[in-house]
């Protein structure tokens, strides 16, 4: 079987299987995840595939720079990226408007990630803490957070002109429902499907 799949292929099983990892289980069983999966973002999306899609970009962007000779923290970049954004979850209760929500949603995104992950690094919390620079003032501290921040842009820039269908993120949500969960072991044969 592998085989006979193209090298897109295994490079998305790859992400499938850093997705579906340990940290990515832990985010994905808790309840900020899950009212994600059904809080609008982006006007196209949810928050949800939107995270995923921004994950699922920021370790192609790893694989590339690590072939390259630059290597970051895998896990630091994973659970920054699948967390930066769990702050906006209850976005209209919790925020007045779009400038209240851009300055306060990566401090509240650090707090749920520290309640997923109580002894959240330094380096993981820089980068959910920093991921609207340019809107904020302060730039990441570490290059996962760059990378996190590019991925975090370019899938809002997809995701607002390309409409949900082809956010970067809906094939992994796709593949990881599979077997009808999230969070467990998933039918990997849905993202040779996928393309």
């Amino acid at each position: 079987m592998f085989k006979s799949m193209t090298g897109r292929q295994r490079r998305n099983l790859r992400l499938l299987d850093d997705l579906e990892s340990r940290t990515g289980r832990e985010i994905y069983k808790s309840d900020y995840f899950n009212v994600a999966l059904s809080q609008t973002h982006h006007n196209q999306t949810t928050v949800a595939v939107h995270t995923l899609g921004v994950a699922a970009t920021s370790l192609r962007i790893y694989y590339m720079l690590n072939a390259l000779g630059f290597h970051l923290d895998k896990e630091s970049l994973l659970k920054g990226s699948l967390c930066h954004d769990l702050g906006i979850v209850g976005r209209s209760e919790k925020f007045e408007n779009n400038r209240e929500c851009l300055k306060q949603h990566p401090v509240d995104s650090v707090i749920a990630a520290r309640e997923i992950f109580p002894d959240l690094d330094e380096r993981t919390e820089d980068t959910i803490r920093h991921h609207m620079w340019p809107c904020t003032l302060l730039p990441p501290h570490h290059r996962e957070g760059f990378v996190v921040t590019v991925a975090d842009k370019y899938c809002a820039a997809i995701e607002g002109v390309a409409g949900k269908f082809y956010c970067p993120g809906n094939r992994f949500l796709r593949a990881m429902r599979q077997d009808n969960t999230v969070s467990g072991h998933t039918d990997k044969t849905a993202l040779k499907t996928a393309g």
